[in-house]
């Protein structure tokens, strides 16, 4: 009896890609990211369940989504002085 390996290649460039892509804030629906790709849609899906491939996009999801709490918070930082700054002069308690 010969039994099948069922060892797996690692993650190639195209898998990285895709995981660019899925991760995206403004994600584009899977068949754009097939078509992008050179994939078909089910490769796609196939791709999403992988055990590692699911592992780097939690990775990479977790990542981002950090890089826009840390730039939001400095965003809410200016404005919040802003906002402070403009009542005092508005109210004339400076």
């Amino acid at each position: 009896m010969n039994k099948r390996s069922s060892r797996r290649l690692p993650l190639s460039d195209v898998h990285y890609e895709a995981i660019a892509l899925l991760s995206d804030v403004k994600r584009p629906s899977h068949e754009e990211i097939a078509r992008r790709l050179g994939i078909t849609r089910m490769t796609l899906y196939r791709y999403r369940k992988r055990p590692d491939f699911k592992r780097e996009l939690k990775r990479e999801i977790k990542r981002r989504a950090g890089e826009l709490m840390r730039e939001n918070r400095g965003r809410a930082r200016v404005r919040a002085t802003r906002d402070i700054e403009w009542f005092f002069r508005e109210t004339g308690l400076s």
